[in-house]
């Protein structure tokens, strides 16, 4: 008898063990779960944070091989609509002081793209007394212009891309990464962290660095929270470009609105073969506003600068324009209010 209950005993505690470890799947079937779970939630999630707005501080401080040190601050704001968006870079602090990129925005709408700057790669200095002075300039086009390298960037990308941390895995969002021709699921496996539950999926992205296109991970193990839209809460990744290897290492915190992760916090801390050394700490603060942004937030008027040759934008009625109107409904009320009193009294 007491056998009896010592096997029913071994038999729970080995499903409880079960429950906890999880089931683990390799190489196909690994990939197969992903796409059949994962991909369409982060598809979904991606829609999702279009609909965000706010801002973001970067703090930055890497130690170079060759002893040099750089240490920075920038804030970036980010806007969008269905009619357009913008995104605001603002340098607030860099060490040493020398040459470096200072203010800039990007902007879409239906009219056209704009790059703004306020200083470029001139000695940090704080730029808030400097005004806005136009760079370039797309009519009819995304800016794609803007952006000269092997990625075909658009400023749309710039503005959706900050939003999408919580999918980005070393330069490539997740569906990007699933989709990428060298990579491939090592294992995955059910892990508990926190008292949650997590998918932890080890994976190899072998592939040449010195042509196109560039991606440093060339493997890693990261966690994703499958109750969460699957976005990535953990994980460390083997680097390489063409000057040294490396290691990186992200960690992601994020507060819930509505049954939807948003990222509030973002670490990453590096090492490099060539001695260098790297930590990055980004804060967000993004939000689902109560209204739609108008078109007229993401214009060269909405900096203070004068639009393009031949576009016009509806202008709103002025507010005083209301008030008189509003002055004389309730006048002429007042005239009918006072014609039936005296209707009443001669008709009494």
């Amino acid at each position: 008898m007491r056998w009896g209950v010592g096997v029913v005993g071994l038999v729970v505690l080995w499903g409880g063990f079960l429950r906890l470890s999880g089931q683990e799947l390799r190489g196909v079937e690994g990939v197969e779960l992903l796409r059949q779970e994962a991909l369409p939630r982060w598809r979904e999630y991606q829609r999702l944070t279009e609909r965000w707005v706010g801002s973001a501080v970067l703090e930055e401080d890497i130690q170079r091989g060759d002893g040099k040190r750089i240490k920075g601050r920038s804030r970036y704001v980010v806007r969008q609509s269905e009619a357009g968006g913008v995104y605001e870079h603002y340098l607030e602090h860099y060490e040493p002081r020398e040459p470096v990129r200072g203010d800039y925005v990007y902007g879409v709408n239906s009219r056209y793209a704009f790059w703004l700057e306020k200083g470029v790669m001139e000695e940090f200095e704080p730029q808030t007394q400097k005004g806005w002075q136009l760079r370039s300039l797309d009519l009819g086009g995304d800016g794609k212009v803007f952006f000269q390298g092997e990625h075909p960037t658009t400023v749309w990308d710039m503005v959706r891309g900050i939003k999408l941390r919580g999918l980005d895995v070393v330069g490539k969002n997740l569906p990007e990464l699933l989709e990428y021709e060298p990579f491939r699921v090592v294992r995955i496996r059910e892990v508990v962290e926190g008292g949650r539950g997590l998918w932890e999926v080890e994976f190899e992205c072998p592939h040449a660095v010195d042509r196109p296109p560039y991606y440093a991970a060339q493997g890693g193990v990261m966690r994703l929270d499958a109750e969460a839209y699957w976005t990535l809460v953990w994980g460390r990744f083997r680097t390489q470009d063409i000057i040294a290897t490396g290691v990186c290492e992200i960690s992601i915190e994020y507060k819930v609105d509505n049954g939807v992760p948003i990222p509030v916090r973002r670490r990453e801390v590096g090492s490099r073969s060539n001695g260098t050394k790297s930590r990055y700490e980004v804060t967000y603060d993004f939000f689902v506003p109560s209204r739609g942004l108008d078109e007229q937030e993401f214009t060269l008027s909405s900096y203070g600068l004068p639009e393009p040759m031949g576009v016009e934008w509806g202008r709103k009625t002025p507010v005083y324009v209301w008030l008189l109107l509003a002055a004389g409904v309730l006048g002429l009320l007042a005239l009918v209010l006072r014609w039936l009193a005296h209707r009443r009294r001669t008709t009494g």
